[in-house]
């Protein structure tokens, strides 16, 4: 067998068998400690070799299937309404459509990488986003849940609160100061465990939705820039109208696609959306999707004003100090171009 064919074929088979965080075309053959045992065994024995690595390519075909797992929406995601639902754009690992009934934004991936929500990801990855810790921007975000708890207020007055996706609590703690009696979930252990002990508040470590949560339970439910993180939203407002009470009040925040950056290039937006946002919602379509959960929605508050993002003249409007920053941010605002959306609804 021709050495560089054989090289190949035993590289891939290795491929197979690293972790899929570890798979790459670069890696070195000959360092592989595994193969130079069996190399060592088989001296100028190709297929010896090859013969030798038959139980882990049996096993690793297995590994294979089991680690496939397609996140490919043959329904909407929101509405479940049935295809087709053309692509908008593709890009190499994922592909974006818009239903045709309810208007979401959503994607489809083949074979989604692992994620997970754990301290890593409140800690270094938050910081290289905002430059801070999630703990070291605790009181900014405890103060922007105050005025969100003050529309909720006027849409409920009853205590019960349920935060999905609560992290290390600010929005709880802001909550509790204003006569609410809050519960968080969170995937995070270590996050409940700071909620738990450091806040002393009532919070469950676990997904949504989660059998330890009782229906009709609580007067309001939150997600803080966590639905877009689900997969299935059609099962997961289905779970929150049953945990809500009558009447009961959903309040949530997700990124916008009607927003300026969506805008000015919705292929460039679609682009850097997070691996991990399935669903993209937009202020004119969520009524929409929300009534067909049972919802209706009473107040959409339109967030995340970037006078810098504005095409052409925005690199001038990066400083609060320039003119066109406030001039922008006017615009924006009576327009409703910011890339984030906060709704408020109530079960019908």
């Amino acid at each position: 067998m021709d050495n560089k064919i054989f090289k190949k074929i035993i590289k891939r088979r290795f491929l197979a068998k690293a972790p899929r965080s570890q798979r790459t075309q670069s890696i070195d053959l000959i360092s592989l400690p595994e193969y130079q045992e069996i190399k060592n065994n088989n001296t100028n024995n190709n297929f010896a070799i090859l013969a030798s690595l038959a139980p882990w390519r049996e096993k690793n075909i297995s590994s294979m299937f089991n680690d496939y797992s397609p996140q490919v929406n043959r329904k909407c995601p929101v509405c479940a309404a049935n295809s087709p639902n053309k692509s908008l754009t593709r890009f190499p690992d994922r592909t974006y459509r818009r239903c045709h009934k309810c208007g979401i934004i959503y994607m489809d991936r083949t074979n989604p990488p692992p994620f997970e929500y754990e301290k890593e990801y409140f800690f270094e990855q938050y910081k290289n986003q905002y430059g801070k810790t999630y703990l070291e921007d605790f009181e900014n975000i405890k103060n922007a849940a105050k005025r969100r708890i003050k529309i909720i207020k006027s849409l409920s007055s009853q205590p019960a609160l349920l935060d999905i996706g609560c992290a290390y609590g600010p929005f709880l703690a802001a909550a509790r100061e204003e006569g609410f009696v809050p519960t968080g979930l969170d995937p995070a252990e270590d996050a409940v465990r700071y909620v738990q002990e450091k806040l002393g508040i009532t919070a469950i470590h676990g997904f949504f939705p989660n059998s330890e949560l009782a229906a009709a339970t609580f007067d309001v439910i939150t997600l803080w820039f966590v639905i877009e993180h689900f997969t299935d939203c059609v099962s997961v407002l289905s779970e929150i109208k049953k945990l809500l009470k009558n009447d009961g009040v959903l309040a949530f925040s997700t990124p916008s696609f009607s927003g300026i950056s969506g805008r000015k290039n919705l292929k460039s937006f679609l682009s850097v959306s997070p691996a991990d946002h399935f669903t993209i919602w937009s202020p004119k379509m969520v009524k929409k999707a929300l009534l067909i959960a049972g919802f209706k929605v009473k107040r959409i508050a339109v967030t995340g004003h970037h006078p810098e993002r504005f095409p052409v003249l925005g690199k001038f409007a990066k400083s609060r100090k320039s003119p066109f920053y406030w001039f922008f941010l006017a615009i924006s605002r009576f327009f409703g171009l910011g890339d984030t959306v906060e709704v408020y609804a109530r079960v019908v």
